[in-house]
């Protein structure tokens, strides 16, 4: 709490929280932050700590989910289905009203590496289903996410994505192609497209 009171004091106008699981299993340690369906309480004292400090600061919560498991990429996470991959947007949405109940001005889906966005959206996601192979089926994930954010919070609430442009992976996002290695920013700047449709 002492570093967020500290930041809120140093008259910076924006502060982005670090990153809150959305769910127990998507947690990338035993003690990290969470805003799943039993508790909110963690984020509550934060927010009254910075509030206490800096009214007019706008707060941010990022939120996240350790990984899906596309095999070959993610190695001992499990490999999630379609549907488990489908249910955990009702998990974020959840948490996005979870941070504004907290008193946050927003969030932030974290797309960056071990993280269940980028595992998706990355072309090394050749599975088969709703959720792998073309690019549209890649950020199908991302783009429910933020439709069911939008239909959760109806008022005026920030919504953004932090992303890995190029991961510097075999197949990774920033690539050409599953197998590919070298940066190619063709899908990064189609994301972008998508996330700026969908507000």
């Amino acid at each position: 709490l002492d570093g967020y009171r500290r930041l809120a004091a140093g008259g910076w106008g924006h502060l982005v929280l670090e990153t809150t699981a959305v769910c127990p299993a998507g947690r990338q340690h035993p003690a990290q932050l969470g805003l799943a369906r039993d508790s909110f309480t963690a984020l509550r004292r934060i927010m009254d700590e910075v509030r206490g400090v800096n009214q007019e600061l706008t707060v941010v919560a990022r939120l996240g989910h350790v990984g899906c498991g596309v095999p070959g990429v993610t190695g001992s996470i499990p490999e999630l289905g379609d549907e488990q991959i489908r249910a955990l947007s009702e998990d974020f949405a959840f948490a996005a009203e979870q941070a504004l109940a907290a008193g946050a001005d927003g969030v932030e889906l974290v797309a960056a590496e071990r993280e269940l966005f980028i595992d998706l959206i990355r072309p090394a996601n050749q599975r088969t289903g709703m959720y792998g192979g073309a690019f549209e089926n890649r950020v199908r994930f991302f783009v429910e996410v933020v439709r069911r954010i939008r239909a959760a919070v109806r008022k005026p609430f920030l919504v953004g994505a932090q992303l890995a442009v190029f991961e510097g992976l075999r197949g990774g996002f920033g690539t050409a192609g599953a197998e590919e290695l070298l940066e190619d920013l063709t899908e990064p700047l189609r994301f972008a497209q998508v996330a700026r449709r969908e507000g």
